[in-house]
């Protein structure tokens, strides 16, 4: 046996311990020094709570002349920005030479008191707030009981008003760009009561400052847990390493040889194993892995038993899968008025599901479709014996005998919901009995709908039940749809039904398909519904069209064209005269065209649906996606097939397409004029 390489178990035990201890240092050095700078923050604010209160009251008098000095020549020299170049500052600046030069400004600098300052401030500013341009404009700036060079007189910066409608804030992170600094600031007003009247003091500190503390001791944190953290990961490392792992892989070089002993189909040798040389929980495993060799040798016999028994399941099911889909028809049924399509999907190999059609007599055609209660095996061999009886009985549509029959000797309790019917070609009359089973939907006039019809138990519940029988008449173009439960109930991932709404509104989307052309449509529109989910039941579908049908399979290529026309005009031409066939001719020529020259298939169909008022012409090809109706091509002369695809749509009276089980399906109908 080739030897994989293996991470270390050390590596496999102590990484995520680690990593919980290293997120746990983490989580600490984040709330401590979150705390550190809450706690900073905090005694920031409640200094500056003193300290404005207090600087209020000790304000020299002149303050306000000397704020009404600079206050007169700031709104004698409006600007709408502050200037960009040294020298558009400096004859800012020189605005104002002549108020600080004043009396009042000159007491009002000497007499600031600079203990407003305190242990955190960086600087403090006297100022006003000019509300209708959002600034706070400053008279005197200091900073450490110096004249704070870049805040001059009459310079200003943005501020919120919002943070002054109370006549003071606190605590508040600005942004000086100017210095290009984050400061916490705190301000208040000498008129609480009209703020934006009066003067203001406000103390910035600089945030650098304020939290150097507390970063310095985040700092040392880091380097103090990242030291303890590498060693206890070291000391771990070694303790584990070479106080469990050494026996345990001991344990394991053994294991490995007696596995490939095994893999060579010897099982008959125990690996040799000491006897108690390890600490108990290593002693525990030393035993079981003997009792495991022993043990291995019972299975492994019990494998190989179990393994022919399960093949030989296997066969016997695929068999039954083979008889159950020989007892339903693998083609269609094409009458001379009438065609029949079946298609069933067992969601196991097996299923209850079945359907049939078929020949009476000359005039009238059987067909049914049912639903066995229960799945697997039981309901298949429940299904055989209802399709059996079902097919002997039909030809009077006697479903009462039917029912009688199945209840017999029904210790199972099974029963089957389904729907009878009988076609009499000669007086164009349907005659149907639906023993319980989903709604068959019904296409008159080119729409379908719900069949009207009377509810009747299922079949083999109760013996002497009498079932009610309907008729309606039945004309060219009309069809039935008839599905079991899987259909309705196929379930997408979040546990949604695709319901009968979903199926009627495709029934009509796809109105003009023939049988085979529309389940394949069906089973497009239910896959991209349930997406990834798993099929859960058995689905049947059936459909009957009143109509006369003939197809044939051609080669997407020149040769392959002339035989579909001619096809075309053999059937054709015995019922219609040239007026009707030559449309024909030409819509079957442009788009057996396109296919040949553009769509890259490899195989095509042609299949017509015909009788005295309506022509169907059904184009099959597994060439490229591509859709006629909506294609640019359709009003685009120049696209590839766009000529083709502008007369086809002139000539015929309806079309529709869809794109399923990698095909393209197009079907047009053309009328007769009878």
């Amino acid at each position: 046996m080739k030897k994989k390489r293996r991470i270390s178990l050390s590596l496999t035990i102590l990484a995520p311990v680690l990593l919980g201890v290293l997120a746990l240092q983490g989580v600490a050095i984040f709330f401590a020094h979150k705390a550190a700078r809450d706690a900073d923050y905090n005694d920031c604010v409640a200094n500056d709570k003193v300290q404005l209160l207090a600087a209020r009251m000790v304000m020299p008098p002149n303050v306000q002349a000397a704020v009404d000095a600079i206050k007169t020549v700031y709104e004698a020299n409006p600007i709408e920005a502050w200037p960009t170049t040294q020298e558009g500052v400096k004859a800012y600046q020189n605005l104002y030479s002549e108020a600080r030069e004043s009396e009042e400004y000159t007491d009002f600098t000497n007499s600031f008191p600079a203990s407003l300052l305190g242990d955190y401030a960086d600087n403090i500013r006297v100022g006003f707030f000019d509300q209708a341009k959002n600034r706070f404009v400053t008279v005197l700036c200091q900073a450490n009981g110096s004249v704070y060079n870049v805040s001059f007189a009459g310079s200003f910066d943005t501020m919120d008003p919002g943070q002054l409608v109370n006549g003071s804030f606190y605590g508040v992170t600005w942004r000086d760009e100017k210095r290009n600094t984050d400061y916490l600031i705190s301000g208040a007003s000498n008129k609480p009561a009209d703020p934006f009247s009066g003067w203001w003091i406000i103390r910035s500190t600089k945030l650098e400052a304020l939290y150097s503390v507390s970063d310095d001791f985040m700092r040392r944190y880091i380097w103090i847990g990242g030291a303890s953290f590498v060693g206890m990961a070291v000391l771990s490392f070694i303790g584990i390493q070479f106080g469990l792992l050494r026996p345990i892989k001991k344990l394991s070089r053994r294991s490995d040889a007696y596995v490939s002993t095994m893999q060579e189909g010897s099982l008959s040798d125990s690996f040799e194993l000491d006897r108690k040389p390890f600490a108990d929980e290593i002693s525990t495993l030393n035993d079981s892995l003997f009792y495991m060799q022993e043990s291995m040798k019972d299975y492994s016999e019990q494998i190989k038993e179990a393994t022919v028994r399960e093949q030989k399941a296997a066969a016997d099911l695929a068999l039954a899968e083979k008889i159950q889909a020989s007892m339903v028809p693998s083609k269609p049924l094409l009458g001379e008025k009438v065609t029949f399509y079946g298609k069933m999907n067992p969601a196991k190999e097996v299923g209850g599901d079945f359907f049939s059609y078929f020949p009476v007599d000359d005039d009238h055609y059987g067909f049914y479709i049912g639903d066995v209660s229960g799945k697997g095996v039981p309901a298949a061999l429940f299904m055989a014996r209802a399709a059996s009886v079902a097919r002997l009985l039909i030809g009077e549509l006697d479903v009462d005998r039917i029912n009688a029959v199945l209840c017999k000797d029904n210790n199972e309790d099974l029963f089957v919901t389904g729907f009878f019917g009988v076609i009499d070609t000669k007086k164009n009359v349907l005659h149907y009995v639906n023993c319980g089973h989903e709604p068959v939907f019904f296409r008159h006039k080119g729409v379908y709908a719900p069949l009207e019809e009377e509810r009747n138990l299922p079949i083999g519940c109760i013996e002497d039940f009498s079932y009610r029988k309907q008729s309606i008449p039945v004309e060219e173009g009309d069809a039935l749809f008839l599905y079991t439960d899987g259909l309705s109930e196929a379930m997408d991932l979040d546990g949604n039904l695709f319901g009968k709404e979903r199926i009627l509104e495709t029934l009509n989307k796809y109105a003009l398909f023939p049988g085979s052309a529309l389940f394949d449509a069906m089973d497009q529109e239910v896959k991209g519904f349930v997406k990834d989910a798993e099929q859960s039941d058995d689905t049947c579908y059936v459909h009957v069209g009143f109509t006369k049908q003939e197809s044939i399979d051609y080669a997407p290529t020149m040769e392959g064209l002339s035989e579909v026309s001619a096809f075309v005009e053999n059937t054709l031409s015995p019922l219609f005269d040239a007026a009707v066939i030559h449309p024909l001719l030409v819509m079957v020529d442009e788009l057996c065209s396109n296919i040949v020259r553009y769509s890259k298939a490899t195989k095509a169909s042609l299949t017509l649906s015909y009788g005295p008022k309506t022509i169907h012409m059904t184009l099959v090809d597994d060439g490229v996606p591509f859709d006629p109706i909506h294609t640019k091509a359709e009003k685009d002369i120049d696209e590839e097939g766009g000529l083709g695809i502008i007369m086809v749509s002139a000539l015929c009276e309806a079309m529709s397409y869809a794109r399923a089980k990698e095909q393209n399906i197009l079907v047009l109908q053309a009328k007769t004029n009878k």
